[in-house]
């Protein structure tokens, strides 16, 4: 209701206020281009109101019901009450069909095309493209889906939201030319489309232009000044960059706004995020916690409160929230990763593999999964596949300093030792702040020692590493002390290295 309230005190540009007083006679064409243009103002809760006005006085119109769902894909709630209108409604049986996939779609109903993709349509409208495009989007072949979205878009002429979804599409490809092409056309021609003007934001942002990213939010906001995608946009930004508080602030100035619950809920749940990223961790739980207050099935609130716990070592808790996360979203590849760590973490071995696969199932590329899989083998004391999964983790994300780490100790339980130190070390080259490796790579030289002294000075270098690292981000050096001692290395050579780190 608060911002039903606030979208009607809102000043409308003269082309809105006219389609609001021609709601006067009624027209059913009427209703529809009004819900339109509110939508494309990001007045989601006016949208809705005409739309189902217009529903329940007429009963007849896909655009109307269209609209009505576009206002409201945040609001399960809302959503379902689609389900009701449609029984009431003389849609003819194709176009039906239609709006119960496009329901099923922001629903998040796996199964929501099987309806549509059986059935045999005599009218392929924009709202056949459009829900193509979402299936082909959904399979990852984007080339096809931006096809499909610009068919659509031609089909309806004047709705730049199929020129916005084309963009989704062409950025996932890569193609960031064409998606400037895109997006400059639908600012150039259609001025009071909110989304076009946040896409072009996005698209400064990513470049770097943050005073023309100022520019184009400054228009959207300009339109709608309660428009949440412009903040987020800016928020994401700031994200990026590594500037959480900056983050905070746009977030806190969005709330200010008093969005839907919905929105709000999605706004602590970053807030949340953010807070964890600073390891803020009692406030970041705070905002989660909240967040689930508003919206319970938030699956992104669930997961990022399962790592708040999860890193506090509340183990049950923090599986508690991963497989929420999951029911909630059953996609959710990531919840699944969690849950198989978790129960590793927990020492639950005989059943963990199961969240893992489930998580491939869903993403081949959740390279986590992956490396959970090399750790559950490992235990398993199956070395060749414990190997076998971390040199997947390896070709889906070669940058990633963690999964070399775990490469290393998948080649050294099969007795790879040569390969085992490369491993170690690319992962100190990758992120030469990374503890485990050198701890890991101290303990391998040492190993070698017995049949190789040559290994005792490499051994000394990997752990006065490993006491480098300790000291700089502030844990416990015991560890590194203890081996350096064993080593040979008398306490003043150790006490003459601190000291040079610390300076």
């Amino acid at each position: 209701m608060v911002a039903l309230k606030k979208e009607s005190e809102l000043l409308y540009d003269s082309q809105l206020k006219e389609l609001l007083l021609n709601l006067k006679d009624g027209k059913i064409e009427d209703y529809e281009e009004a819900a339109k243009a509110l939508n494309l103002r990001a007045m989601a809760a006016l949208a809705g109101k005409v739309a189902k006005e217009g529903i329940e006085k007429f009963n007849r119109s896909s655009k109307l019901f269209r609209e009505f769902i576009l206002a409201n894909t945040l609001s399960e709630e809302e959503l379902q009450k689609t389900k009701e209108l449609l029984k009431k409604s003389t849609l003819e049986k194709e176009e039906k069909i239609k709006i119960e996939t496009l329901l099923k779609y922001y629903l998040d109903d796996p199964l929501w095309f099987d309806s549509f993709e059986n059935a045999q349509f005599l009218q392929k409208d924009e709202l056949y493209y459009k829900l193509a495009g979402h299936r082909c989007m959904d399979e990852g072949d984007y080339k096809k889906a931006a096809e499909k979205y610009h068919k659509a878009f031609e089909i309806a002429k004047n709705d730049p939201r199929y020129l916005n979804y084309k963009c989704e599409a062409l950025k996932a490809l890569g193609n960031q030319k064409e998606v400037f092409r895109e997006l400059s056309n639908i600012t150039e021609n259609y001025e009071y489309f909110v989304q076009g003007w946040n896409g072009l934001a996005r698209y400064y942002l990513d470049q770097g232009k943050l005073h023309l990213a100022y520019q184009a939010i400054g228009k959207a906001l300009s339109i709608n000044p309660n428009d949440w995608g412009a903040f987020l946009a800016l928020a994401d930004f700031y994200l990026a960059r590594g500037e959480y508080g900056r983050a905070r602030g746009v977030l806190e100035i969005l709330l200010s706004l008093e969005p839907t619950r919905y929105v709000a809920a999605e706004v602590f749940n970053y807030l949340g995020y953010l807070f964890s990223l600073d390891n803020r961790y009692q406030e970041g739980q705070s905002c989660l916690e909240r967040a689930l207050r508003m919206n319970p099935n938030l699956a992104e609130a669930w997961y990022n409160l399962g790592n708040i716990v999860f890193h506090q070592k509340q183990l049950e808790e923090a599986l508690a929230c991963y497989e929420r996360a999951a029911t909630s979203d059953p996609k959710m590849a990531s919840a699944y990763t969690q849950i198989g760590l978790t129960l590793l973490e927990m020492g639950k071995i005989c059943n963990a593999d199961k969240p893992f696969l489930k998580a491939l199932e869903i993403d081949p590329s959740e390279y986590f999964a992956h490396l959970g899989l090399s750790e559950f083998y490992r235990r398993a004391k199956d070395s060749a596949k414990a190997l076998k999964y971390a040199e997947m983790a390896v070709n889906i994300e070669p940058s990633d300093p963690n999964a070399y780490n775990i490469l290393g100790i998948a080649y050294e339980f099969n007795k790879k030792y040569k390969e085992a130190e490369k491993a170690y070390q690319k992962a100190l080259e990758l992120e030469p702040m990374h503890r485990w490796a050198a701890n890991n790579l101290g303990y391998l030289y040492e190993k070698l020692m017995s049949s190789d002294k040559k290994y005792k000075n490499l051994a000394i270098k990997a752990w006065k590493k490993r006491l480098e690292i300790c000291l700089k981000t502030k844990v416990s050096i015991k560890g590194a002390l203890n081996h350096l001692l064993k080593l040979g290395v008398k306490s003043g050579e150790i006490k003459k290295w601190m000291e040079q780190i610390k300076k």
